[in-house]
């Protein structure tokens, strides 16, 4: 399951669910929700595999969004 939250507002922006969701998808679901709402200033995420791909930050980058990760063990 991946969940978008507005930090600010605590609004949650999308959940999807899916068996399997890679970076490829995290792309295609954010590509969504910036044409939606907006480009963020950083994205906030754990250091699962799906968030720390190279060409998911080269992109992220590219579209100007920071990226941070929680220190790893913490929820």
């Amino acid at each position: 399951m991946l969940t978008v939250l507005d930090e600010f507002t605590r609004e949650c922006l999308c959940i999807h669910v899916d068996r399997r969701i890679n970076a490829a998808k995290v792309r295609a679901i954010m590509s969504e929700l910036i044409s939606a709402y907006g480009s963020p200033g950083y994205i906030r995420s754990d250091n699962g595999s799906e968030f720390i791909e190279k060409s998911l930050r080269g992109w992220y980058a590219h579209e100007g969004i920071k990226t941070l990760y929680i220190d790893p063990g913490s929820p």
